[in-house]
């Protein structure tokens, strides 16, 4: 119920023309955009987009770099988007990562 509600409340402030770039969601290419690492229970990590309209983003990187695997880091991130597959909880949406960076 969370989760519809998140994707409810995404769509349509992405709806709006604020004059911003919107964030991308399954599919379109991520480039650069900043956000922080986060652990999720005792091996998961995801990592939030800084918010754009007010909504955090939670992405499912599919191969962090183990020298990236710090919770709270604050990173520039930069790849591929994918679908959730039918009947699939994950913690976000799945990234294939294409570079990471640190930033300040």
């Amino acid at each position: 119920m969370r989760a519809l509600f998140f994707l409810i409340s995404f769509l349509a402030m992405s709806c709006r023309d604020l004059g911003q770039e919107a964030i991308p969601v399954q599919g379109d290419d991520i480039k650069d955009f900043p956000g922080v690492i986060v652990k999720v229970l005792s091996d998961g990590y995801a990592i939030h987009l800084d918010p754009m309209f007010g909504a955090i983003v939670s992405l499912a990187p599919t191969n962090l770099p183990n020298e990236f695997k710090v919770d709270r880091l604050r990173v520039f991130v930069s790849g591929k988007t994918e679908e959730i597959p039918p009947n699939v909880r994950l913690i976000g949406v799945p990234l294939t990562i294409s570079s990471i960076t640190l930033r300040n």
